[in-house]
């Protein structure tokens, strides 16, 4: 298991610093000058400017500025916004925020989608399986942006059960709608995949065997078939942590919430490339943090699975 996490830790060098090039490259290759943009209307001399480009290595090729970052990120020093604030205070501002919302959606994904998933795959063909099954395309084929406009205009300005924003109240109260909004497309695909591994597996020849050896049918699903079944699900979960927290970019701007995915879009428009690989390089780790957890996990939930040959 150790040799198994280790070359999984090594694995993952080679993809940040694929990763963090590749959307460095992008930034840089933004038309306009990030420096005049940041003056608006009213830039200062070319000289004040130029003082500027060389504070944040503007004036130095691409390679250069990609170096100087990768050498402020193996020292935990991001650098600074082009308005002079740490790049690590604004990850440590934003992060919990969006790590909130993320963790909230998981949470429902977990709830509704895999219970759902078992109900309808348990009861499979009934009128509730349809209804499900339904719903669940409906979900999917609508835009994020589109159900969270639409789950604000029912839920909080007709019905004023939930606040149509977050703003600064970063509460359970304030974050529900968002994070069922940011997990609807998600919960939809769990619930599904969920409804096909139990439907495949009640078939199987060991739930056969376990039934013939007397056991109800309780046992037999929540001992035999769901432990099988919960393996793809698992994995799709555990990866759609970090595909939360990096698309909750539209989410955030629908509901005005200040996390990563809103400092994201601000990076982006006025071309920070620090700013913007710092939280990219942010994401990814989180993201190949969960997935190296749900590699490690599938050891629990499926003995046959061994990490000697990896």
């Amino acid at each position: 298991m150790a040799r198994y996490i280790g070359v999984r830790v090594l694995q993952t060098i080679p993809v940040v610093l694929g990763t963090t090039l590749l959307i460095y490259g992008l930034v840089f290759l933004m038309p306009g000058d990030p420096v005049r943009a940041m003056f608006g209307n009213h830039p200062p001399s070319e000289a004040a400017m130029n003082v500027v480009r060389r504070e944040f290595h503007l004036d130095q090729p691409f390679i250069m500025q990609y170096l100087y970052f990768l050498k402020g990120v193996l020292t935990f020093d991001f650098g600074k916004t082009f308005q002079g604030r740490n790049v690590s205070d604004v990850i440590a501002t934003s992060l919990p925020i969006t790590a909130q919302l993320a963790f909230l959606s998981i949470f429902f994904e977990i709830i509704i989608g895999v219970g759902l998933g078992i109900v309808t795959g348990v009861k499979k063909g009934r009128i509730f399986d349809n209804t499900v099954l339904m719903s669940t395309l409906v979900i999917i084929s609508i835009p994020t942006f589109v159900l969270g406009f639409v789950c604000q205009f029912i839920f909080a300005v007709k019905l004023g059960i939930v606040p149509a924003t977050v703003g600064n109240y970063i509460d359970i109260n304030h974050m529900l709608m968002p994070a069922l909004v940011l997990a609807s497309v998600s919960i939809s695909y769990v619930i599904r995949l969920t409804r096909s591994q139990i439907k495949d597996n009640l078939n199987a020849d060991y739930v056969r065997t376990a039934r013939a050896k007397g056991l109800d049918n309780r046992t037999v699903v929540l001992k035999h078939i769901l432990r099988n079944s919960l393996v793809p699900v698992v994995t799709y979960i555990g990866a759609d942590l970090g595909g939360l927290m990096g698309g909750a970019v539209v989410t955030e701007a629908v509901f005005n919430i200040n996390g990563i995915g809103h400092q994201l879009y601000s990076g982006i428009s006025r071309g920070e490339g620090v700013l913007v690989v710092s939280l990219v390089t942010v994401l990814v780790l989180i993201y190949i943090v969960a997935n190296l957890l749900v590699d490690i996990l599938y050891a629990f939930l499926d003995p046959r699975i061994r990490y000697g040959k990896s």
